[in-house]
């Protein structure tokens, strides 16, 4: 075959040969790009289920776009000979597969985290679209020089339907594809048990693979081993591996701990997600790297809700059935006490004196009120207190309280009982009573800079961007837990501080969190919180960063209080962030949301397509991002990301792509195209946005222990420029690449990219938000948000004047507005909204 054309293809040398085909290093007479060409080997032309099959690998390869997944750029037919080839035309690799790495021995635990994060990380993308490899082993991963794992060949991977559980907590998959029932396909060294004996498969046959792989990679031998294939078959039906700490020396016994768990029998035991050991294995190395978690670096500004329980960067998760399935680690007698049963939203709930609860919620669209009621009556009855919600309750009966409708305001203390209320502190966004009913914690603002304090003046911890949420006091040392927004990623970290300033991280990477409270004992802190593609839980967290799973939740329930008894006061609810939008193509509004929490960043400069991110789904701390028509066509996912936002020809995207513990810029294709990750400089970044050139990047960035400033820079060179100074943070380009906007001392200021003196446009509202400059540049479109929905105005550069140019509607009544985009007409537009619905329970043997 050497030196012979298949189509357009050259092919050079033969690279290696397999059960279906043999790939050949080729060059692309096109292009003369090189790559790797896989062909149908010869004996199986004729038989058209093999054919099939190989087809199938191509389709399903070609689906899936990730770093860890070898990409695809050709699937086709060419005659060579009078005869007819398929053919793949492959990304080629160069390095070495694992099993070539793993020859000689064991291979650092370093290179088996490594490795096996990235592994996990490419068959999480693979099993989030439904489908499964069924083929793993080292022959089929490969290293390149960078040290960028590869899977290979999807010829066994199936499609699936996603599992769902049977009447009695079975998981079963409709398996779609070419396999008839009983028949064994797969290595047998490294395939699960339920392959073994050819029964139905789903993802977690990977898990089992996995498991293998990382075995041979820490010890250098197989963990199900025979004289022949029989016997390793028996192996792995009836065996079990080998201890690690028996054949190989230094490995963690925390390694060994993920690695036997991935190789239990029943796949029920197993772990259940790839995404849930891909996080796992992270933690551990971060872990061996750092022995002590550093204080994170303060988050720069970002967009928030008036809720402490968010999805990071917006809401919460849909589909709640608060009662119907519950898997507790210790106590399966759990009960759930209704309290509520009005249509409305819990804003915040508390057990006080007496056996009361008291909670503040908006019910039937009436404005907020704070209710209070006992356990085992429906009745409630409305407190009379100043609009706003309680935030906690002494002994005493005295209650914390916040004024206003918005994420800040001012702080008072109320007697339930009656009485005139007192004002302690404005500019507050939390608060709790300590231990002796009489120090506060709060968290407040203080010249734009977030401020905890315990008690009120001693500033314990402060940071900028968006206020720490959910402060809490440990009832036996005082110590603090609140979480940390990290606005670069857009998720939260668990943090105490003690008196002594000490910052501690506890658990990071939770992208919807409820409200935290300390265990009786103040050993643990509890929280309701998710990861990207996982189930709500319910988490115990000790202070060396332990977790522990309290309860599996079907839904999301936020936790408000714990009692001294151990009962939780937890509110289920049903919450969605979508998508409302008019495009040209429509004379209405047009729902674009996918899945249940859908965030717009951007629209095309006609109105046309949108871009958006999948807050609940993602790649390790990287949301998936998507766009979708105006028209309400299908959505097309076309990678992972933060902050995405459009090149102006719309056919590339930025996003910030979080990679192990680096920030990166990354550039994905809209179309045909190959992802591009820019040089790395050791920065934070946040909000990039392309120069109407499409050759420079506007981005803000942050060196630790640094203000975050914003920059231009090439896509060539990570060489950054300074365009404003250094704590203001400016967006939106205009249209001639000379100005972009910030606020500074509440105004808008226009800040010259090439240098020189800001020029004011105004002051701004509470709340605004500059959305993009008109086609001509003469106007800058800025949103207000107000009650049931947002105003757009646009701000005349020339004389500042300011005038409204179209008034936006929520679909839905008693929503909350999050974002809007805009055509540069501002005839079309897109805009993400939250609508939340709650009732309130007493859950009691959750431990």
């Amino acid at each position: 075959m050497n030196g012979r054309d298949l189509g357009h293809y050259r092919i050079e040398v033969q690279l290696g040969a397999g059960g279906m085909g043999a790939v050949y290093r080729a060059a692309d007479l096109r292009t003369g790009q090189f790559v790797a060409l896989k062909t149908l080997l010869a004996s199986r032309l004729n038989d058209a289920e093999q054919r099939q099959r190989f087809q199938q690998e191509a389709r399903l390869a070609s689906s899936l776009n990730h770093r860890n997944i070898v990409g695809i750029f050709e699937i086709g037919t060419a005659c060579l000979d009078g005869e007819s080839d398929d053919y793949i035309a492959m990304e080629l690799v160069d390095g070495e597969t694992l099993d070539r790495l793993a020859a000689h021995g064991p291979l650092t635990q370093a290179q088996v985290l490594d490795y096996g994060i990235q592994i996990a990380q490419g068959l999480a993308a693979a099993h989030a679209a439904n489908i499964v490899h069924r083929d793993l082993k080292p022959s089929n991963v490969m290293v390149n020089r960078d040290g960028v794992v590869k899977i290979l060949d999807f010829g066994l991977a199936k499609w699936t339907n996603p599992i769902q559980p049977d009447a009695f907590g079975e998981t079963r998959s409709v398996e779609l594809g070419l396999t008839m029932a009983g028949t064994i396909l797969g290595s047998v060294a490294y395939m699960s048990p339920e392959q073994a004996e050819g029964k139905p498969l789903d993802h977690r046959t990977d898990i089992f693979s996995f498991g293998s792989v990382l075995y041979r990679l820490a010890s250098g031998q197989e963990p199900f081993k025979g004289t022949s294939q029989v016997a390793t078959l028996s192996a792995v039906l009836l065996k079990e591996p080998e201890p690690l700490s028996d054949v190989a020396l230094g490995v963690d016994p925390r390694l060994e701990s993920i690695i036997r768990k991935c190789l239990r029998k029943d796949p029920a035991k197993r772990w259940q997600s790839m995404a849930d050991l891909a996080l796992s294995l992270e933690e551990l190395r971060d872990e061996l790297q750092q022995p002590r978690a550093a204080p994170g670096i303060p988050p720069p500004a970002a967009v928030s809700g008036r809720r402490q329980w968010l999805m990071a960067g917006a809401g919460l998760l849909t589909g709640l059935l608060p009662t119907a399935y519950f898997a507790t680690r210790k106590s399966p007698t759990a009960t759930f006490q209704r309290l509520t049963f009005r249509r409305g939203d819990i804003l915040s709930a508390l057990f006080a004196p007496r056996g009361e609860v008291v909670y503040s919620a908006h019910w039937d669209g009436s404005p907020q009120s704070t209710f209070s009621c006992l356990p085992g009556s429906r009745e409630a009855r409305d407190l009379g207190l100043p609009q706003g919600k309680v935030l906690s309750v002494n002994a005493k009966g005295e209650a914390l309280m916040l004024t206003g409708d918005g994420e800040s305001g001012t702080l008072i203390r109320i007697d339930l009982g009656g009485g005139a209320a007192r004002p302690v502190l404005d500019n507050v966004s939390g608060a709790v009573w300590g231990p002796d009913g009489s120090s506060i914690a709060v968290v407040r603002a203080v010249a734009n800079i977030n401020r905890l304090e315990y008690p009120i003046g001693t500033v314990l911890h402060q940071g900028e961007g968006r206020p720490f949420a959910t402060v809490r006091v440990n009832p036996v040392d005082s110590s603090v837990a609140f979480f940390d927004f990290d606005s670069e990623v857009g998720d939260f970290d668990l943090k105490t501080v003690d008196a002594s300033k000490q910052v501690k991280l506890l658990s990071r990477g939770w992208r919807t969190v409820g409200r935290l409270a300390w265990s009786p004992d103040g050993k643990e802190v509890w929280i309701s919180a998710t990861r990207p593609g996982e189930n709500p839980v319910l988490t115990a967290v000790t202070m060396q960063g332990k977790e522990r799973t309290m309860a599996q939740l079907p839904g999301f329930m936020v936790l408000h209080d714990v009692s001294p008894e151990g009962s939780l006061l937890m509110a289920a609810v049903r919450s969605k962030i979508a998508i409302g939008a008019q495009g040209p193509s429509t004379n209405h509004d047009v729902d674009l949301s996918w899945f249940d929490a859908s965030l717009v960043y951007d629209i095309t400069r006609d109105g046309q397509t949108a871009l958006f991110v999948e807050l609940a789904y993602g790649e390790s701390r990287n949301s998936a991002i998507y766009l979708r028509k105006t028209d309400g066509s299908p959505a097309v996912k076309i990678g992972y990301g933060n902050r995405p936002a459009l090149s102006p020809d719309g056919k590339q995207v930025v996003c910030v792509f979080r990679k192990d513990n680096n920030s990166l810029l990354k550039i994905l294709p809209t179309g045909t195209g190959e992802d591009r990750l820019l040089p790395m400089d050791g920065l934070k970044y946040d909000n990039p946005e392309f120069f109407p050139d499409q050759q420079r990047l506007l981005v803000t960035a942050s060196r630790p222990g640094t203000q975050p400033r914003t920059y231009w820079r090439s896509l060539n060179d990570s060489q950054l420029h300074p365009v404003a100074p250094e704590g203001v943070h400016t967006s939106k380009l205009s249209p001639d690449a000379r100005w972009t906007v910030g606020l500074a001392a509440g105004r808008f200021r226009l800040f010259p990219v090439e240098g020189g003196a800001p020029k004011d446009l105004g002051p701004a509202r509470p709340g605004d938000q500059p959305v993009r400059w008109n086609a001509s540049g003469t106007g800058l479109f800025v949103a207000h948000p107000r009650e049931g929905g947002v105003d757009v105005d646009v701000i005349d550069v020339a004389t500042q004047r300011r005038r409204k140019v179209r008034d936006i509607q929520f679909p839905e009544e008693g929503a909350e507005y999050f974002t809007v985009v805009i055509s540069d007409d501002a005839k079309y537009y897109a805009m993400s909204y939250q609508k939340d619905w709650a009732e309130l329970y007493i859950a009691r043997g959750l431990r």
